[in-house]
């Protein structure tokens, strides 16, 4: 069964409720910015909008199969 949009929406902004690829790649849409996501090694292992190079690149981790922490150098 597929919900209409304004369903989808009413869901995702409640407090509490994550995002996933869906709102990630809607992000690096709207902001024009690549965003990097890594899991077990320091290669990314899924990109959204390559083709942003000219910007710093929003890095996530991927952990515990559902959920995403920002990452960033260590000092910064």
């Amino acid at each position: 069964m597929t919900e209409d949009i304004e369903t989808y929406v009413g869901k995702k902004i409640k407090d509490g409720v994550w995002g996933d690829d869906v709102e990630i790649e809607a992000i690096s849409e709207i902001y024009a910015r690549p965003i990097e996501i890594y899991a077990t090694s320091a290669r990314p292992i899924k990109t959204f909008h390559e083709d942003s190079s000219s910007r710093e690149p929003i890095k996530l981790a991927y952990v515990g199969r559902c959920h995403y922490n920002s990452i960033k150098k260590m000092g910064e």
